[in-house]
């Protein structure tokens, strides 16, 4: 009934929105020759079948669509940043560019003319993104830089629903323990305890291969729990702070380094996927997303189940859960060289993906290739080409036939509408929402994702860049052994101090300032 409410509701507004904007023809497929190249990392949900995502059939699809023809550049897993900086450096600047790697930061980009500053062609040339900007307060605060000027173009979504990114357990050890899922270290423990004495084939747990993992920094109210960037900026109450300057790091360190010495954590976790470890049956405990991890778990057969997020003690209260902004990440930056018409197909292009047209593309394909039939809300209905495709896994298949995964910002349906894994398995869903209800777990400490004027964005990123090599060079050695954490206060806290690291704070803060204020 959630879903179902959910879904009228969203259509409501996806009507009310296009009606809002002007009925003329949307002009797609786009007429010329045209070709648009597409600087982003290759999703680890295609590389498996593919080097380059206008392989796949659902990038041949749109480019069907939308009439132009897309060239992917994708940079070595791990490298990004350099390959961006050398290509920037090479004067080869792509037409298109997913999340930003300058050096010197967004607005930095603009100024050096890496960026285009598109403040006065989204409304003539993006007209249904500009619908969305300007109808938006949150949109267009979290959109546009301090002085108002739009730099990016972002995904807009605007519904919250339950983060997927959670411990994943060994069903199947829980059970022959007689144990329910861990929430406090010590159940968590005792479960390790268990794994090591019964099963000395299985590792009871693996990190991330930064040893940042925000599941478990969470214990500590500190960072923020996702897959990634676990560290960055977040709020204490109306204050920035950095999670690399938190007061929580050296507990969290601790407790790693201890977990480490017993053989509680892979030797392999610097090197090997974590995923792919729990997956290949080598470790019982992996944090990870569960919304992929569990159909494809299925898939293999092996018994999987997520647990409530860590705690000291049971009751803690957890303030550091991703928060959903209605600027959903895609951040995407057109290339500064490009003039002309160019410049308007490309804009025209990004559009698409905020057209009626499009946002059904986006969200679940093309009717006769993905889907040929709706529901009785007007939803796509799946067909079996999407959802039992003889080639690709289901978590896959949404990658490889519909873009899920790729460069180009859109409209987003909420995942309980829009996903594949949904319709297959309604159980999915269910898994993904485990845990949702906890009460004491909430997101009060998200920062919003503003963005910074030139100079103070500068300083920042200069600043955090020696901050972040050390912070994670120190986190890996302190895990390991290979320091002492009885130098923690000089090796690293006074280290970070040094660098910048509370200046970095005060620009955050400012920024945030500034931000409430637009």
């Amino acid at each position: 009934m959630t879903r179902r409410l959910t879904a009228i509701f969203l259509a409501l507004l996806l009507a009310l929105g296009m009606m809002s904007i002007a009925a003329a023809e949307d002009g797609y497929p786009i007429e010329g020759d045209w070709e648009i190249t597409i600087w982003c990392p290759l999703s680890a949900l295609i590389s498996p079948y593919v080097t380059n995502a206008a392989e796949t059939p659902a990038i041949q699809e749109l480019c069907r669509v939308t009439g132009v023809k897309l060239n992917f550049i994708h940079p070595t897993t791990g490298q990004e940043k350099e390959n961006f900086n050398l290509l920037i450096a090479g004067g080869d600047i792509p037409d298109i560019m997913y999340t930003s790697q300058y050096a010197g930061g967004n607005t930095m980009g603009v100024d050096d003319g890496v960026y285009a500053d598109l403040t006065d062609l989204v409304e003539q040339y993006m007209p249904h993104y500009y619908h969305y900007l300007s109808n938006d307060d949150e949109f267009r605060k979290l959109s546009t830089t301090e002085d108002g000027r739009v730099i990016a173009i972002y995904n807009y979504k605007d519904m919250v629903e339950p983060f997927w990114w959670r411990t994943q357990f060994r069903a199947d050890l829980l059970e022959e323990f007689g144990m329910d899922e861990p929430c406090t270290i010590a159940e968590y423990e005792a479960f390790f305890d268990k794994v090591l004495e019964t099963h000395p084939e299985i590792t009871p747990f693996s990190l991330p291969n930064d040893g940042l993992n925000g599941a478990f920094m969470c214990a500590w109210d500190f960072g923020i729990i996702q897959q990634s960037r676990t560290a960055d900026f977040y709020l204490e109450g109306d204050h920035a702070q950095s999670g690399y300057y938190a007061e929580g790091m050296y507990d969290y360190l601790k407790l790693m380094h201890d977990w480490y010495e017993k053989g509680y954590i892979s030797k392999d976790f610097m090197s090997e996927d974590p995923t792919t470890l729990f997956q290949t049956g080598k470790v019982a405990c992996v944090t990870g997303n569960g919304y992929e991890m569990y159909p494809t778990c299925n898939e293999l057969g092996i018994p999987i189940t997520c647990g409530p997020y860590a705690r000291v003690n049971e009751g803690d209260k957890i303030h550091t859960l991703r928060h959903y902004w209605h600027n959903n990440a895609a951040e995407t930056f057109v290339s500064g060289k490009v003039k002309g018409e160019k410049l308007e197909v490309i804009l025209k292009f990004l559009d698409y993906g905020y057209t009626e047209e499009g946002i059904l593309t986006y969200n679940f394909g093309t009717e006769g290739f993905t889907w040929d039939e709706v529901d009785e809300n007007g939803y796509p209905i799946y067909n079996d080409f999407m959802l039992n495709n003889e080639n690709y896994p289901i978590a896959n298949a949404e990658a490889m036939l519909k873009v899920h995964a790729y460069a180009v910002p859109r409209w987003r349906y909420g995942d309980g509408i829009c996903m594949a894994t949904n319709q297959k398995n309604p159980d999915n869903w269910a898994y993904r929402a485990r845990w949702g209800d906890d009460p004491d777990v909430d997101d009060s400490y998200g920062l919003p994702p503003f963005v910074l004027d030139a100079d103070a964005s500068e300083r920042r990123a200069e600043i955090m860049n020696n901050v972040e090599t050390h912070a994670k060079e120190m986190v890996l050695k302190y895990i390991t052994g290979a320091a002492d954490l009885a130098n923690f206060d000089t090796e690293y806290t006074q280290v970070l101090k040094d660098f910048g690291v509370e200046e970095a704070i005060e620009i955050t803060q400012a920024g945030y300032e500034a931000y409430l204020a637009k």
